[in-house]
């Protein structure tokens, strides 16, 4: 009778260590949780630009939607505007300066789509500026890059690689690490247009 009795006494003693446990987990203040990003009202100025060759207008509608469906299933991590230069030419601006992180991870995903097949060219630029999330060499910073892959070689679809206009080679993978090389893969070479030499230019945005 006594071995029931402190069984019962355990149970309820227990319930009342659950139900402050869980009361406090309801006060956390919602302050504690992630900002999630919403679309700006106003466009920011930025020199982040990527242009790409040798596609058609349907594949990299097809490829930024299935991006942008990724990357902003949560919030608007991702708002670009693509522009036509030519039949087989487009740039993609930033025109809300979304983060540098998902620049390179576009970069990475426009040289291996998911289910669309192409041999595009792709090259991004942008300033380097205190906004990365990741372990970042020093050196970096403030530095104008080129962003590209390099899909030839098979090792490489987990990263995205930058030189800078110093020609210092780094490579970042896909968990946002990032590693100086001793010889960069390309030279840096100058942006062909700046965005705001489009501004005039049809466009498309994109969510």
């Amino acid at each position: 009778m006594k071995e029931q009795l402190f069984y019962v006494v355990g149970i309820i003693i227990l319930m009342f260590f659950a139900y402050r446990v869980m009361s406090k987990v309801k006060d956390i203040p919602k302050e504690e949780n992630k900002k999630l990003r919403v679309k700006p009202e106003e466009e920011i100025p930025n020199d982040k630009i990527v242009l790409v060759e040798n596609v058609t207008c349907e594949q990299i509608k097809s490829v930024l939607e299935n991006f942008c469906r990724i990357y902003n299933e949560d919030e608007c991590a991702v708002l670009p505007r693509l522009i036509l230069l030519s039949e087989s030419k487009f740039a993609i601006t930033f025109p809300f300066d979304d983060a540098l992180e998902i620049v390179c991870y576009l970069i990475n995903y426009l040289n291996y789509p998911m289910d669309v097949e192409w041999n595009a060219t792709v090259h991004g630029w942008a300033t380097v500026e205190n906004e990365l999330s990741w372990e970042e060499d020093k050196d970096i910073l403030n530095k104008k890059i080129m962003l590209y892959c390099l899909p030839e070689k098979e090792d490489n679809f987990e990263y995205t690689e930058i030189v800078t206009s110093e020609n210092a080679g780094y490579r970042i993978n896909l968990s946002s690490q990032i590693d100086k090389e001793e010889y960069p893969q390309k030279q840096y070479i100058m942006p062909e247009f700046q965005p705001k030499d489009l501004e005039e230019k049809e466009f498309h945005d994109f969510e």
